[in-house]
């Protein structure tokens, strides 16, 4: 039997799944995601992945992956992910070019950057696999009401995997 996982109905929810053991969600999201998974998904998907996958481009590419640059969507993301201060502090602003594998960012950086390019993306459905793990509980905290159940989110299926209880 297929469990549908779709926005049709575009009702605003997020499902949080937490477990002590990291294993457990990172599974969840991984079967999810298998081509003959027992869940069926229509419309377009977005998934940010419990390690941050980084290109050597630019911050700002990183985060449009492709898309075409929408300057007022692309502000709002970089609020909503926490990003504005970094951006300020790096030495091209969002032009600054990313070593390779993320090298010269912090863990946080590279997770918000991904997290940042998710939502850019303007998906239907939204697996997020422990992506505030690498960010500290005030970030975390801003990082879901703004981007995770913010209104850039607004009409969105969300699925937030977490170890984190207080989540």
């Amino acid at each position: 039997m297929m469990t549908p996982l779709d926005n049709h109905d575009r009702r605003e929810y997020v499902t949080v799944m937490v477990s002590a053991c990291v294993h457990d969600v990172c599974q969840v999201c991984a079967h999810i995601l298998r081509p003959m998974s027992q869940v069926q998904m229509s419309g377009r998907v977005a998934y940010v992945s419990q390690t941050a996958w980084i290109q050597t481009l630019t911050v700002q590419d990183n985060i449009l992956f492709g898309k075409p640059y929408d300057k007022a969507r692309y502000k709002r993301v970089m609020k909503a992910c926490a990003l504005e201060e970094d951006v300020k502090n790096f030495s091209h602003g969002d032009l600054t070019e990313i070593g390779e594998r993320g090298v010269n960012l912090s863990g946080g950086q590279k997770q918000r950057i991904q997290l940042a390019r998710a939502v850019y993306n303007d998906a239907d459905i939204y697996l997020l696999d422990d992506p505030l793990s690498s960010v500290d509980a005030r970030v975390a905290a801003w990082l879901l009401e703004h981007a995770i159940s913010g209104p850039l989110m607004s009409g969105k299926t969300v699925v937030l995997s977490t170890y984190n209880v207080q989540v």
